[in-house]
């Protein structure tokens, strides 16, 4: 969850080239590493290195998800940009961030450690608020204020850069990537 990809072309749809980056990479809509999913809190079940390894396999299964995801090719900030397109790039956003959330909740979903579970904690609540400021980008293209919608995406990017340092620092690979774009 690298906050980043590399840009399109010169402001050839932000939307693309900024949340694609931003794809938070954490996972599928389901637990698929086996066990019955368990509770959010530090039960001390499983060991952190254990808990990285399922995190990280939810994560690679919806990689691929936000990658596939048809990204419109125009440029949201193009004052002739019609309403047609700033909702299709609002739907593209909001597309991206649903698969993100749907990831944030499979990982809720898995037992954490007590080793680490402040910092487990911390990790979700930043990937949560940077979540939630791409639903915001993604409405400021819904409601035509194409203006608003570069600093919405800088603050949803700025947060999801913060998240993917703090689920490095956790030991998270694939939490902490990019999506894949090919």
């Amino acid at each position: 969850m690298n906050g980043i990809a590399p840009r399109v072309a010169p402001r050839r749809l932000a939307v693309a080239g900024l949340t694609l980056g931003l794809a938070l990479t954490l996972g599928a809509c389901n637990d698929d590493s086996g066990g019955d999913g368990g509770d959010s809190g530090g039960n001390g079940t499983i060991t952190l290195a254990e808990w990285i390894e399922r995190a990280d396999e939810i994560c690679a299964a919806n990689r691929d998800r936000i990658g596939e995801l048809a990204a419109p090719t125009f440029d949201p900030a193009d004052p002739a940009a019609t309403n047609e397109q700033l909702a299709e790039g609002a739907d593209f956003v909001d597309d991206v961030a649903e698969i993100q959330q749907e990831t944030l909740d499979a990982i809720s979903q898995v037992d954490q450690p007590d080793e680490d579970a402040d910092a487990i904690a911390d990790a979700l609540t930043t990937r949560q608020a940077a979540i939630d400021d791409l639903h915001a980008a993604a409405a400021t293209l819904r409601d035509g204020d194409q203006l608003a919608f570069p600093a919405a995406l800088e603050k949803a990017n700025a947060g999801a850069e913060r998240a993917a340092a703090q689920e490095a620092a956790l030991g998270l690979e694939m939490c902490s990537q990019g999506a894949a774009t090919d």
